[in-house]
């Protein structure tokens, strides 16, 4: 290996034996040992050998950095600048590695490595925002409850600056460009959270409700719920607190009343059901919830109340049987 790497920097010198240069080493041959020094860096973190696979991935980082530099049309080009990245970020130069992922990610060369450098990207500000806080050059952030805030606080809007700022920035880029991912819901909730903990509640609310309608199923919907709930009473603002705990989005209580409906706590499933028909007469579902409002109730023999709740069902033709999700 040193070897190698002195044959990259050592001045070409003549001798009476041999009267022409030696060959510079060839394309193939450079990249090849950067993907070996890279697999080299892997063993020695598969094994837990992780001081060594920083300093591992820092020589495979500077021959990646190498070929780049000297072949940078070459067909390997785009692969090297994604593997360079990599051992950037495997080295702990997280910073650098998050630029060099945006770089890739935004370059018409190829759309190969488009997601997996739009997830590096954010992967390395957070890891960088985590390193900033181990080191105490960032302070860390707290999600305050309402009840946890002083009497009579003032609460003023804070600015997200700093790796966190761009952390929220990739984060963003992944969310719009990458809208079906699965990693999508939860990064639009990390946005949300990071606006939370910094006392923007105004784009913290719209941000949590847009996920409550995107992404119903998902955990993060019912955190954003009680979070977007949370802001009010940060602000004295009881009237809202007042509207969104006696009738939440409509879609988080249909995905509750199932949960309870899998417990077989078919009452209370029932109950919620109902709940949200009268709540939201206008909601698309609605059909769906006294379907399954009525099985509830079937499941615990009260006959004469789930046929009342299937008159009510508009739909014709509805299926009297399975749950619907």
């Amino acid at each position: 290996m040193l070897a190698f790497l002195a044959a990259l920097t050592a001045p070409l010198v003549a001798s009476a034996e041999q009267t022409s240069p030696t060959p510079a080493p060839t394309e193939e041959a450079l990249y090849a040992n950067a993907r070996a020094e890279l697999q080299r860096a892997a063993a020695l973190r598969q094994n837990a050998k992780l001081q060594d696979a920083v300093e591992q991935y820092k020589t495979a980082a500077g021959l990646f950095r190498g070929f780049i530099e000297r072949f940078p049309n070459s067909p390997n080009a785009y692969e090297a600048r994604f593997l360079y990245a990599e051992s950037l970020f495997h080295s702990t130069q997280f910073a650098a590695a998050a630029a060099e992922y945006e770089k890739l990610r935004d370059t018409t060369a190829g759309t190969k490595f488009y997601a997996d450098s739009a997830d590096g990207a954010v992967r390395a500000w957070e890891a960088e925002v985590a390193e900033q806080v181990k080191a105490g050059r960032l302070a860390p952030l707290n999600t305050l409850s309402a009840k946890a805030r002083k009497e009579g606080e003032k609460i003023a809007p804070m600015p997200i600056d700093g790796p966190r700022a761009k952390f929220v920035s990739a984060a963003e880029e992944f969310v719009k460009r990458l809208p079906e991912h699965e990693k999508t819901p939860k990064l639009a909730f990390q946005i949300a959270l990071l606006h939370y903990q910094h006392d923007n509640f105004d784009e913290a609310r719209k941000r949590f409700e847009q996920i409550v309608e995107k992404w119903p199923k998902q955990d993060v919907a019912k955190d954003a719920a009680n979070l977007m709930i949370e802001t009010y009473p940060a602000v004295r603002d009881w009237e809202s607190v007042r509207k969104w705990t006696e009738n939440p989005p409509p879609r988080p209580v249909f995905e509750s009343a199932l949960e309870l409906f899998a417990a077989k706590k078919f009452d209370e499933a029932a109950e919620d059901y109902l709940r949200l028909v009268n709540q939201n007469p206008k909601y698309e579902n609605n059909d769906k919830a006294l379907q399954n409002a009525a099985l509830a109730y079937q499941m615990v023999g009260k006959f004469e109340t789930s046929r009342e709740i299937y008159e009510r069902i508009p739909s014709a033709g509805f299926a009297r049987n399975p749950i619907f999700q």
